[in-house]
């Protein structure tokens, strides 16, 4: 199911029937991402000039975090984007499965399309970058998406944090914190504590929408019983 989902959608933003301006723009915007990252790929392998070993390192770190902070912010500026899910409660479909279509359409779209071919050519290009590195583009590109769905989510749905889920939520804070505290102690561990901090912003996100769900779900009852009532 989900790989014929992920075709049907590339299939329609890439079919120029259906928007042929927008399918030009999506191909003009991927040829300037595109030699946007052989760009910066060059000029951080030091062909345009001589790169100290700090200068590289601090471009090595930064260029995840503008690529982090552009995505998360591209939900509030310059105007506000509310999240979308194309899945709901009512559709005959697991929890998981539902919660996975849900960020892959997020994900299939012209934004994350550019910034893929972005990341391609910069990794392509690159004689420094190596496949560690490609991963931690891309769990950037997907954590701060997933970042911005969780606190939208809080947002948009109101949600009134009980007791458990407040443990939950002080949980998930403390080992996010956690790990990042062992990154800075633990450099060589740095790969896997980044690989386990996404797995809990992903567990985060999933369960907060699943509360979401259930209150709507509560709500919705307890307004036909007052329905009935009366």
């Amino acid at each position: 199911m989900i790989g014929y989902y992920l075709w049907i959608k590339l299939k329609l933003i890439f079919s120029p029937r259906n928007n042929i301006w927008g399918f030009g723009a999506l191909l003009l915007f991927m040829l300037f991402a595109f030699l946007y990252g052989i760009g910066i790929a060059t000029f951080m392998n030091g062909d345009f000039f001589e790169l100290t070993e700090t200068m590289r390192r601090s471009f090595e770190i930064g260029l995840p975090g503008f690529i982090a902070a552009i995505t998360f912010l591209r939900g509030f500026f310059p105007s506000y984007k509310p999240i979308r899910s194309h899945f709901r409660s009512f559709h005959p479909i697991p929890p998981v499965l539902r919660f996975m279509l849900n960020i892959l359409s997020d994900l299939i779209s012209g934004y994350f399309i550019i910034m893929a071919s972005f990341i391609a050519a910069f990794f392509f290009f690159s004689t420094n970058a190596g496949l560690e590195y490609l991963v931690y583009l891309i769990l950037a590109l997907i954590g701060a998406h997933m970042l911005r769905r969780f606190f939208q989510t809080l947002f948009e749905n109101k949600i009134k944090l009980d007791r458990q889920s407040f443990l939950m939520s002080s949980a998930c804070i403390a080992l996010l914190l956690l790990f990042t505290g062992l990154l800075f102690f633990f450099e060589r561990f740095g790969f896997w504590i980044i690989i386990g901090c996404f797995c809990l912003l992903v567990f985060g996100d999933f369960v907060l929408e699943e509360h979401c769900r259930i209150e709507r779900l509560e709500a919705s009852q307890q307004g036909k019983r007052i329905e009935t009532s009366i």
